[in-house]
């Protein structure tokens, strides 16, 4: 049995499901590009807040950079907005994501004071809407 397979999300396929986790302070694009020549078949950049990218972070706009040497490539948001997610998805498709993935999965107490991350599990239908 091999492990290692094409990995299909919706239309999406990456040539294989070796997947680089997104990791804050970690999952630079240098970084995402070693691990691309290392066999991986898709990388995520850190998580950015749609919050702070819909005010203009200089910092979090740098982070939706993408390489052309890094596809292909999941950006990966968080927030509580409906309006502010979906300008931030723009933003990182317009910058060259192959992928835009809605974080609901962190546990982190600032960011789920925010609304954003796990606390988003709690509310089905908004979850559904973002």
């Amino acid at each position: 049995m091999n492990l290692i397979h094409p990995l299909k999300i919706g239309s999406f396929t990456a040539p294989n499901n070796l997947v680089l986790a997104p990791m804050a302070g970690i999952t630079d694009s240098p970084f995402r590009v070693l691990c691309l020549k290392g066999g991986a078949g898709l990388v995520c950049a850190e998580m950015v807040s749609a919050h702070a990218l819909h005010y203009g972070n200089e910092k979090s706009g740098r982070m939706l950079q993408v390489n052309p040497k890094e596809h292909p490539v999941s950006m990966q948001i968080f927030g509580s907005d409906e309006a502010t997610i979906a300008e931030a998805a723009k933003n990182a498709e317009a910058r060259g994501a192959d992928i835009v993935d809605l974080n609901a999965g962190c546990p982190v107490k600032k960011i789920n004071k925010a609304g954003a991350g796990c606390v988003l599990m709690k509310d089905e239908a908004k979850l559904g809407r973002l």
